[in-house]
């Protein structure tokens, strides 16, 4: 007899699980395919991730700005913006469909290994930084996404913060990287990602400054636990999962009239005649066949084999 559920179903009840381990919910509220088993193994990445990492980003932004600095973990997971991602964006995420590029952050390009990153900050934090530590105004509030109007001295001020930054980001990654930055412009980075890769935006928004804050653009594989760990990873979870199983003794249709007149001892014929095979449902959706018996004085169903309509 083949395996009850396929590897693929198998993943999505893990992702349909919290972080914190708790029992699955019905896996018919999960549309079970790869790309989106993928995107919510991801997502689960991230997350922890960013949780593991925003006390340390606050500890670098309050030494940069000179206060202390309180930073809100959001962001999303999403197939680039011309493929058909399967699934809505809450809506307090940052959708990371669009480009990141914009008048809002002074961005760099990094890279984490050897994946290409954009790393983000919003121009109000590299203003204030840049003031803090020359004593003079800054004319970073008048840039776009690069600082090529600093001086010399600014310019390394700011790639000093930002690399205090990415080497915070870059401990998140799922396995072991090293860091470094990379001179081509952002636009070029953006533009020649792959565009069959999925991408995470990570953002440390400040309650205090009404911005983007300090964000992360990249490849949500930069975050994905590797391969023979997510199968360990995914073992451990399952055996601590629960799922509803639930048989159907069959169906039947009664009109209005005959069911404002049902009364007690009324026998329901359903449709299921004696010897046919009883649906069995893993989390709302058919996956078996079965036959009802009596074990130990209780109702229970002996398992044939697959769902005819799961073969399908």
């Amino acid at each position: 007899m083949e395996p009850v559920l396929t590897q693929e179903e198998l993943e999505a009840i893990y992702e349909a699980m919290r972080v914190d381990c708790s029992p699955a919910t019905a896996v018919d509220d999960f549309p079970l395919t790869e790309t989106f088993a993928f995107v919510k193994r991801a997502e689960a990445s991230w997350t922890n991730a960013a949780k593991t990492m925003a006390g340390r980003i606050e500890t670098v932004l309050s030494g940069a700005l000179g206060r202390r600095t309180i930073v809100e973990v959001k962001g999303s997971v999403a197939l680039n913006e011309d493929q058909d991602d399967g699934f809505q964006h809450e809506a307090d995420h940052m959708a990371p469909q669009g480009s990141p590029i914009d008048d809002a952050s002074v961005i760099s390009a990094y890279e984490f290994g050897t994946a290409a990153v954009l790393l983000g900050m919003d121009r109000t934090v590299a203003r204030k930084y840049i003031e803090r530590r020359t004593g003079a105004s800054s004319d970073v509030e008048d840039l776009g996404t690069s600082p090529e109007d600093l001086t010399i001295l600014e310019r390394r001020l700011l790639r000093d913060l930002m690399n205090d930054i990415a080497a915070v980001l870059v401990t998140g990654a799922s396995h072991p990287c090293t860091f470094r930055f990379n001179p081509t412009p952002p636009e070029e980075v953006w533009q020649n990602r792959s565009v069959s890769s999925i991408w995470i935006s990570m953002r440390f928004a400040i309650p205090q400054i009404n911005g983007p804050g300090v964000w992360l653009r990249g490849p949500a594989s930069i975050f994905m636990p590797a391969q023979e760990d997510a199968r360990s990873t995914l073992a451990s979870r399952l055996s601590r999962a629960t799922v509803v199983v639930s048989a159907e003794l069959g169906k039947l249709r009664l009109s209005v009239s005959d069911l404002w007149q049902l009364k007690s001892n009324a026998v329901l014929a359903t449709d299921t005649t004696v010897g046919d095979s009883l649906k069995v449902f893993i989390g709302g959706i058919p996956k078996l066949e079965g036959e009802p018996l009596v074990s130990r004085g209780n109702i229970a169903v002996r398992i044939k084999g697959r769902s005819k309509e799961v073969m399908r």
